[in-house]
């Protein structure tokens, strides 16, 4: 048994075929309410008006639902960004210190290692990459290591991506 859509003509061998929303979506159901002079929008809000008493009243109400969202989202957002920025400003001599301590511990003498490697390391997860970036420039800076390019996916100052201490 086969099941015909009244509008378009499709056939389908499952009953729900000419009310599914793949159907009601396609070029051919759309042409042909396109000719009728319907659409599945004009028949939808026929349907709201006709269950509420004034639908520019509802979508207003919506409009003004999704200000009230964005407005929350984005406060939040803002919140978390000043946090984050806060932190990462507020790093003292004395923790850029002990980072530098930490980073000269981990690379052995003679020897390099990339900044993807340091960073992986258990006592730089909780560090925001800002601090560390910090710490390897004052590091170079004060030519206790050396920075060359390397194969890294973090980059220190753009373009480091191997620490050699020497």
């Amino acid at each position: 048994m086969s099941y015909r859509c009244q509008i378009c003509g499709s056939t389908f061998k499952k009953p729900d075929g000419p009310t599914s929303s793949r159907h009601i979506n396609s070029n051919k159901h759309k042409g042909a309410l396109i000719k009728k002079g319907t659409s599945t929008s004009l028949t939808r809000e026929r349907r709201i008006s006709s269950s509420a008493k004034q639908p520019t009243d509802m979508i207003f109400s919506r409009l003004e639902n999704l200000e009230n969202q964005m407005k929350f989202v984005i406060s939040k957002i803002t919140k978390i960004e000043s946090n984050s920025a806060q932190s990462s400003l507020t790093m003292t001599y004395s923790e850029l210190e002990r980072l530098e301590q930490q980073i000269l511990k981990i690379i052995p003498r003679g020897d390099s290692i990339s900044v993807d490697e340091l960073l992986s390391k258990r006592q730089f997860k909780q560090t925001p990459f800002n601090n560390i970036e910090k710490a390897i420039l004052a590091l170079i800076d004060g030519q206790k290591i050396e920075g060359t390019e390397g194969k890294s996916k973090f980059k220190v100052d753009g373009y480091i991506g191997r620490l050699i201490q020497p």
